[in-house]
């Protein structure tokens, strides 16, 4: 039974929060609002044929007019054009004047002239409820993202502690909630999930579900991006703390023992009382073995589904892989990769042949955590031919890459670094032998090759790498982050790495993290981020001639080598995988992607994320330099109305043509 004021709580919880009654740039996004979800939108041709700003550095932040965005994160995009992104803004004639204000907004890229409208930012926004102390919000440390087929935003977001009850065990009044999720529903800002699961008011709600201990256990963290999906549906990885009674084999004495666990989880937001329920977690056996899962990673979910890694170890998976399963409590999982079974493929499906008379034909041996998913076709990166518990110089199946700890960014994850590695650098291990891949979940086993990276083959590879590395986790204490512009700090295998986004990112230790970057459209192909191979396109061409037009993506820099970026390739799938071709690289005249960008800057960084494609549409983010130093930066999109990207003949690479 729930009391009238609890289940006027519970209601900002999904299926009931208060509605904002006129939508202007000084009120929150609200996806019932026409203007700011066009579900109609008909593209024009400043998008078709063209890439459109969807915000820049003139850009001012809604809410906060004496502030000028200057640094974004990758953008997500739904089937209609609307874009969300997270963004950082600071005064454009007085500098930071301390820490830059933070936010998450959104832009229907359809208008002539979109408007930029808040989802909830550092400075205006109340946490929704349940919140009984006028909590804030102080970070958002993860990217938003996009239902595919509706306006429904999830989010993200640490807070200031929201709650203040007095605890039925010390009877001591007690302040918690400090980090949840949050989704924009039709009548406004509303709480999906939080860690209050172990206040009696919301236990029946927020309480993490399939644990081993009886009382109500709160969830620790929900680390990286929740999804969101169905108008109704936020999915995300959750970490928590069990207790479970332990018995010594050697005393036989029993005693409580506290163990870390970790989880997919889902909630239907459209009713304020729906609980929280478990798709797998570290309870669940691993299909076909044994071994229950010991890590899951971010979901992501399309069309009533959701498809998620989880392995045995992390560091060194033995059993596991990618699994899809229907948005539903401890549903059948369908393997859609097996470690060390399924076959890597080459562009065309068959499988890649042995390397050798007396080895086996090459597996999976390792999966990456962020997955494309379109509700069937799914995009992710995969290693083979080499196991990775022996990580290490002597292994003729990895390499090491050297990784540096930032000088800018958040300063405690700058010490975190430097108190793990006082030298300032590392050197991790890493496949020689890697790839991008598309994968048709109704058929699972059906998989091709997008692109691949191959050291030490005899024949050179495209790609060098395509994974990219940042210092992240929650460091002891959080302090402001430094200035910057463009897309995330992260940098490719072999550079110097970032620190990350200011504030905690999630509630496991700072340490160094790799990832991939894909999105995937099946009536199109996949786009993804990539190192290219020097040895590949020996020897070395000319400079391009300079781009024609805004509509082309060719180099306008000189370059003895193909410069690193953004690249995709057309997918049939009766035919499989096209050519990779460029759609925007390093050294790029930045101009190619926004005219307003100071004369003379080139690009010099890119970002895109899993749901950077979807329905026709791409945007991406890009930050620039020129010779004068002065920086530029800005999130940008583009609409494809046919079925196929449309390439030119140009060498060393083909070049994408924007419109049809």
């Amino acid at each position: 039974m729930f009391s009238a004021g609890v289940l006027a709580l519970l209601a900002g919880c999904g299926g009931g929060s208060s509605s904002t009654s006129t939508l202007t740039a000084l009120n929150p996004y609200n996806p019932s609002n026409p203007d700011a979800n066009a579900v109609a939108c008909v593209p024009g041709t400043d998008v078709i044929g063209a890439w459109k700003t969807v915000a820049n550095n003139n850009t001012v932040m809604p809410d906060s007019p004496n502030l000028n965005f200057f640094s974004y994160n990758q953008p997500s995009i739904n089937d209609y054009g609307l874009v969300v992104f997270r963004g950082r803004a600071k005064s454009a004639t007085t500098g930071s004047g301390g820490q830059p204000q933070r936010g998450v907004y959104t832009v229907d890229v359809c208008p002539a002239k979109p408007a930029v409208y808040t989802v909830a930012d550092t400075a205006n926004t109340l946490v929704p409820q349940p919140n009984n102390t006028g909590a804030m919000f102080n970070e958002f440390p993860s990217i938003p993202r996009i239902d595919m087929s509706s306006g429904v935003l999830a989010t993200r977001g640490q807070t200031e502690p929201q709650w203040t009850y007095t605890d039925p065990t010390t009877l001591l009044e007690t302040k918690v909630g400090t980090a949840g999720l949050y989704v924009t529903l039709p009548d406004g800002l509303t709480t999906g999930m939080n860690i209050l699961g172990a206040v009696p008011e919301f236990s029946s709600v927020m309480r993490v579900p399939n644990t081993v201990s009886t009382t109500p256990v709160k969830f620790d963290q929900f680390p990286g991006s929740p999804s969101v999906t169905g108008g109704k549906y936020v999915v995300t990885k959750g970490n928590y703390t069990d207790t479970e009674i332990v018995t010594d084999p050697t005393t036989g004495a029993s005693s409580p023992v506290s163990v870390s666990k970790t989880g997919v989880y889902f909630r239907d937001v459209s009713s304020g009382t729906s609980p929280i329920q478990v798709i797998a977690d570290s309870n669940t056996l691993i299909p076909g073995t044994t071994v229950k899962f010991g890590s899951t990673a971010p979901p992501s979910a399309a069309n009533g589904h959701v498809v998620f890694t989880g392995l045995d170890n992390e560091d060194a998976p033995s059993a596991g892989g990618i699994y899809l399963a229907p948005i539903a409590s401890l549903p059948t999982l369908t393997p859609l990769v097996h470690i060390g079974v399924t076959p890597v493929p080459n562009q065309s499906g068959a499988p890649l042949p042995a390397p050798s008379a007396s080895a086996a034909a090459p597996t999976f041996t390792q999966v990456g955590e962020g997955l494309a998913f379109d509700g069937r076709y799914m995009a992710f990166w995969g290693a083979w031919g080499t196991n990775p518990k022996v990580a290490n110089s002597a292994d003729p199946g990895m390499h090491g890459v050297t990784l540096t700890c930032a000088t800018d960014g958040n300063k405690d994850l700058q010490a975190a670094c430097m108190a793990q590695y006082p030298s300032g650098q590392t050197t991790k291990y890493v496949p020689n032998n890697q790839g991008i891949f598309i994968a048709d979940t109704t058929q699972p086993g059906k998989i091709w090759m997008v692109a691949d990276a191959e050291q030490g083959s005899a024949t050179p590879a495209q790609f060098a790498d395509f994974l990219y590395w940042v210092f992240s986790g929650a460091p002891t204490t959080t302090g402001s982050s430094g200035s910057g512009s463009g897309a995330p700090s992260s940098s490719a295998s072999g550079a110097a790495g970032g620190s990350g986004s200011s504030g905690p990112t999630d509630a496991e230790p700072p340490r160094w993290r790799a990832s991939s970057f894909a999105a995937v459209d099946g009536k199109l192909g996949v786009i993804f981020k990539g190192s290219l191979n020097p040895a590949f396109f020996a020897p070395a061409s000319t400079a391009s001639a300079p781009a024609s037009s805004a509509s082309s993506s060719t180099s306008t820099t000189a370059a003895s080598t193909p410069a690193s970026g953004i690249y995709g390739a057309n997918f049939k799938a009766g035919t499989g995988v096209g050519a990779v071709f460029k759609v925007i690289a390093l050294g790029d005249d930045m101009s190619i992607l926004d005219p307003a960008a100071p004369a003379g800057s080139y690009v010099s960084s890119l970002g895109i994320e899993r749901e950077a494609l979807r329905g026709g549409w791409l945007t991406l983010t890009a930050s620039s330099l020129n010779a004068l130093s002065e920086g530029w930066a800005g999130i940008y999109a583009t609409d494809f109305p046919g079925t196929a990207f449309k390439v030119d003949s140009a060498t060393p690479m083909p070049n994408l043509i924007l419109g049809q």
